[in-house]
C-alpha cells in the first residue's frame, strides 16, 4: 500500500464511503502541492477506490451475517423455514384431499 494511503488515515468506516470524485480530490490537493506527479496521483486514486470497494464489501458482509444473527436469536423463521412449511402443507393438503376422495367413496 503506499504511503500516500497510508497517510490519508482513510481507513475503518470512512474509506468504505468514499466516491471517486472525492479521491480525486483528495489526490489533486497532493499533486498541486508537488507532493506527487499525475501517475503516482493516478494509482493513488484507482488504490484507495480499490480499498474502498473491499471494505463496502466486507461492511455489508458483517451486517448481513449480523442481521442473521439476531434474527435467529429472535426466533424468526428464515425464507427457508418458511419455503419447507409451505412444502410439508402442501404434501399434507394432497394427503387430506386424497383421504376425503377416499371417504367419499364408501
Amino acid at each position: 500500500m503506499s504511503d500516500y494511503v497510508k497517510k490519508l488515515g482513510l481507513f475503518g468506516i470512512g474509506i468504505a464511503t468514499l466516491t471517486k470524485e472525492k479521491a480525486e480530490q483528495i489526490v489533486g490537493d497532493f499533486i498541486k502541492k508537488g507532493d506527487i506527479n499525475k501517475e503516482e496521483g493516478k494509482a493513488i486514486v484507482k488504490e484507495l477506490l480499490e480499498k474502498s470497494e473491499e471494505q463496502r464489501k466486507d461492511l455489508i458482509k458483517r451486517i448481513d451475517e449480523r442481521t442473521r444473527e439476531t434474527l435467529k436469536e429472535k426466533g424468526v423463521a428464515s425464507k427457508k423455514d418458511i419455503k419447507r412449511l409451505e412444502e410439508r402443507i402442501e404434501k399434507l393438503e394432497a394427503h387430506v384431499k386424497k383421504l376425503e376422495g377416499k371417504k367419499g367413496k364408501k
